[in-house]
C-alpha cells in the first residue's frame, strides 16, 4: 500500500494498481452514493431516515464519507485491510474527513465475502459494493469472479424490501448489469461525471455505477 504525492496531487496506490487521487475521489464517492440514495428515497420516501447501511469496501473512507451526510444510523464497512483504513486516515485525510471518528462508523475488517454472512437478514436498507477488480489481491476478491453469486445473494438477504444496492462497474458494466439482473429489480447502469464532448483531452475520469432494488 502506497501513497504517493505528486505536485498537490495524492493517490492511492494497492497491489501495485491505481486505487484513486485526491482530483477525482469526490466525483466518484458522491456518484456511488447519491445514486443509491436518491433510489431509496424514491422507492421509501416515507422511510428515509435512521437508514441502516453497509459499505463491502471501501477503505480510503471517502463512500463512508458521502454516507454520513445522510439521515443514517450505522453504517458497516466491510474491509478486508484495517491497514487500508489507518494509512487512508493518516496520509489522505481528505477522503474520510473525520468519518472514519463518527460514532456511526462500524469497522468489520477481515473477507467482506464472509463477514456480510453475520449481517442480520433484511436489515439493511442499502448495501454500497466500493470495490475494484483490478485491485482485488486474489480472484476469489473480485465481484465478477467465482464467488460473485455468492456475494449478491447475501446482499439480496440482508436488504430490506425497496433496499437499494449500488456497486462500481470499473470496466464490466454489462458484465455488472447482467449479474444485477438476475438478483435485483430494476437494474441500471450509470455515468458519473461524464466526459465532455468537448474535452479533446479527456482529461476528466469517468465513472459507471450499477444498481437496482429488492423486492
Amino acid at each position: 500500500l502506497e501513497s504517493l504525492k505528486e505536485d498537490k496531487m495524492r493517490a492511492l496506490f494497492m497491489n501495485e494498481c491505481y486505487t484513486m487521487d485526491t482530483d477525482s475521489e469526490r466525483a466518484y464517492h458522491s456518484g456511488l452514493v447519491s445514486l443509491g440514495m436518491h433510489r431509496r428515497r424514491a422507492l421509501s420516501p416515507d422511510s428515509f431516515d435512521d437508514l441502516q447501511v453497509s459499505i463491502i469496501g471501501g477503505g480510503d473512507g471517502g463512500t463512508l464519507r458521502e454516507v454520513l451526510e445522510y439521515p443514517v444510523s450505522k453504517a458497516n464497512l466491510l474491509e478486508l485491510d484495517k491497514e487500508v483504513v489507518e494509512v487512508c486516515k493518516r496520509s489522505l485525510p481528505t477522503f474520510s474527513l473525520g468519518a472514519f471518528d463518527d460514532k456511526r462508523f462500524n469497522p468489520i475488517y477481515g473477507d467482506a465475502f464472509k463477514n456480510i454472512t453475520d449481517i442480520e437478514e433484511n436489515s439493511q436498507d442499502l448495501v454500497f459494493v466500493d470495490l475494484n477488480d483490478m485491485e482485488a489481491p486474489s480472484e476469489e476478491s473480485t465481484v465478477t469472479g467465482s464467488r460473485a453469486r455468492h456475494l449478491l445473494i447475501e446482499t439480496d438477504r440482508v436488504l430490506r424490501e425497496n433496499g437499494v444496492c449500488a456497486a462500481y462497474c470499473g470496466n464490466y458494466p454489462r458484465k455488472y448489469f447482467s449479474m444485477f439482473k438476475k438478483h435485483f429489480h430494476q437494474p441500471t447502469i450509470t455515468v458519473a461525471n461524464p466526459r465532455d464532448p468537448s474535452d479533446e483531452h479527456g482529461s476528466a475520469q469517468e465513472w459507471l455505477f450499477a444498481s437496482g432494488f429488492k423486492v
